[in-house]
């Protein structure tokens, strides 16, 4: 088993990292997801309105960023 390790260890280096930079990539996609869920939620019951839908219009937007700008230097 460890002359096993020893001749692919490059490879197990390799699928280590891999497994290692998608939970780094998961985390921060989950992160920024919900980095606005407060603020979504109490404009949700502010105005009487679903909060997914708020959600899905702000994601479609401004990508749940919360100081977008536009190419042409817009805000929104």
């Amino acid at each position: 088993m460890i002359e096993w390790i020893r001749r692919r260890r490059v490879l197990l280096f390799v699928l280590i990292f891999l497994g290692a930079l998608v939970v780094i990539v998961e985390l921060w996609r989950f992160r920024r997801e919900h980095s606005q869920d407060g603020v979504i939620l109490s404009a949700g019951a502010h105005y009487g309105l679903d909060p997914a839908l708020i959600k899905a219009v702000v994601w479609r937007e401004a990508g749940l960023t919360p100081r977008p700008a536009g190419r042409a230097g817009r805000s929104g």
